[in-house]
């Protein structure tokens, strides 16, 4: 078994964020996380329950640098639904001019240049909260780096606590093991069949 240090250092660096507006954005990764457990309060009744529910994650490198000239990363995770509702469909709607039906591949989407609106949560923590398709004569951008190995760990984190038995208990997390790309830890897929 390999053990690792467990000493926390103050590296003297605070987290830099992304700040509020619109920025120009290519999709660079696509990830299956499975069938995930998610807890939440009824709307009826109050009481804390669980659905199951299919997830992908989606990377962007974002046209906007920081302080050390790297471009900076964000992600969202979708329900892997093709309701008109489902947050998926309306981004694919706005992002892409498409209706989501019947079946669709998230993973189409790596390597898509979009417009990003970057808003800040009630915690001031950056989140999308739109997407949308470059303004005509925008030139493309490039991915000019990889992702963030720790950005990568939280996504296999996610990948390995995916529910294979809707009836089984949750796994145990390995965030040291590695992923392929695309899939999580249990060939999560990208498709919406629902």
């Amino acid at each position: 078994m390999t053990t690792h240090d467990t000493k926390a250092v103050n590296t003297g660096k605070d987290f830099e964020k992304l700040s509020v507006g619109n920025f120009q954005s290519v999709a660079i990764g696509v990830f299956g996380l499975g069938m995930q457990r998610k807890e939440y309060k009824d709307r009826n009744s109050g009481e804390l329950t669980s659905k199951l529910e299919k997830q992908a994650r989606v990377v962007w490198e974002v046209n906007k640098r920081d302080s050390e000239g790297k471009r900076f990363f964000i992600g969202k995770t979708y329900n892997l639904s093709v309701h008109e509702k489902s947050t998926m469909a309306q981004h694919m709607k706005s992002w892409l001019g498409i209706t989501v039906d019947e079946e669709f591949d998230l993973a189409s989407v790596k390597g898509k240049q979009c417009l990003l609106n970057i808003i800040h949560s009630q915690t001031d923590y950056p989140m999308i909260a739109s997407v949308g398709p470059l303004p005509e004569g925008m030139d493309a951008i490039a991915q000019e780096q990889e992702i963030p190995l720790a950005m990568m760990k939280k996504i296999d984190e996610n990948a390995s606590n995916a529910i294979v038995d809707p009836n089984a208990a949750v796994p145990e997390t390995d965030v040291n093991s590695d992923i392929d790309g695309q899939d999580g830890a249990y060939g999560g897929e990208t498709k919406a069949p629902w």
